[in-house]
């Protein structure tokens, strides 16, 4: 055989495999963003479940152990993103206190989530032993990326159900999930 056709045989030039390795460093670095895009919108959605969750649960906990069972909020500030807490108000003053409260649960925000315009009278709400909530007591939290742009509003009725509202362009119209 000819020593030019043994050649031409011979596998992948380097022109070659330099731009396959261009074209796949391209397309892993579409990919990357597209996924550093999407946790923080699914650290969102998986916060709003887990909030929705934690209501019921206080519920029926109020109902189980015929207590109030107080959601407490607080607020992000600066840089902390904010938190909830729900417990067992065993002396009935509505303000945990270690002493006589049990605790249930103790939730900071997953992180780029915010809590926030909290509607609740003193950032809390409470269960009646009946599982219900009075019309005081009603009223909604928003929980938001940290850049604004998506946000969950969770309303709470006097029947203790919660209501979860979308939005998608920092507020001015939602819809119910």
């Amino acid at each position: 055989m000819p020593l030019k056709q043994i050649k031409s045989k011979a596998g992948l030039t380097l022109v070659e495999l330099m731009i396959t390795i261009g074209i796949i460093g391209i397309l892993g670095a579409v990919a990357f963003s597209m996924a550093a895009s999407t946790v923080p919108r699914y650290n969102l959605r998986a916060e709003a479940r887990e909030l929705v969750i934690n209501f019921k649960k206080a519920k029926l906990e109020a109902m189980k152990h015929r207590r109030n069972v107080v959601i407490q909020f607080t607020p992000a500030a600066g840089v902390q993103t904010g938190l909830y807490q729900v417990f067992v108000d065993n002396n009935g003053n509505g303000a945990y206190e270690a002493a006589t409260d049990r605790h249930l649960i103790f939730q900071p925000m997953r992180q780029g989530v915010l809590l926030s315009n909290v509607t609740f009278t003193a950032n809390r709400t409470w269960y009646t032993p009946q599982g219900m909530v009075t019309l005081a007591k009603t009223g909604n939290c928003e929980i938001q990326m940290s850049d604004g742009s998506n946000r969950y509003r969770l309303v709470l009725s006097t029947t203790g159900a919660v209501r979860v509202e979308a939005s998608k362009d920092g507020g001015t119209t939602w819809t119910v999930q």
